[in-house]
């Protein structure tokens, strides 16, 4: 589903004919933003990773894979999803500049990076606090 609505936001601008990246990462931008902050939720929503990597796919296969990789790698060895989150954000801007991307993309590429962040400072907290829920971590139900 999110995923499938990031890709689909790049692909309707490619259906539109419009061939101009600006304008792509700006479709981009808007459909994450509105599954960060829906409407139809009250302005509430996820944090925005899937539906980031579905948009950075449809821009850019490669550097999506590469960041999927880093994510998987990240949650293999820790098994902190928020952490292997945060980590792809940052990987995809790292690679934005070592693949010599376009600016538009550079630019966005940061965008993603901070609201990546931002929507993680809960989870950023807990991590330092040593509070942050592990996958597979049983969770005290108290009675």
């Amino acid at each position: 589903g999110d995923i499938g609505k990031g890709i689909l936001s790049i692909y309707l601008v490619r259906f539109l004919n419009i061939d101009n990246l600006l304008i792509s990462t700006i479709a981009g931008l808007v459909v994450i933003c509105g599954h960060d902050w829906s409407l139809f939720l009250g302005f509430k929503g996820g944090k925005g990773i899937a539906t980031t990597f579905g948009v950075v796919f449809a821009l850019n296969p490669t550097i999506s894979i590469l960041a999927l990789v880093i994510w998987g790698v990240v949650l293999v060895t820790t098994r902190y999803v928020s952490l292997s989150s945060i980590f792809a954000v940052i990987s995809i801007f790292i690679f934005t500049i070592l693949f010599k991307q376009p600016y538009e993309y550079i630019i966005f590429s940061a965008i993603i990076l901070v609201l990546g962040i931002f929507n993680h400072k809960d989870n950023i907290k807990r991590l330092r606090s040593g509070n942050e829920r592990k996958i597979g971590e049983k969770i005290e139900i108290k009675k």
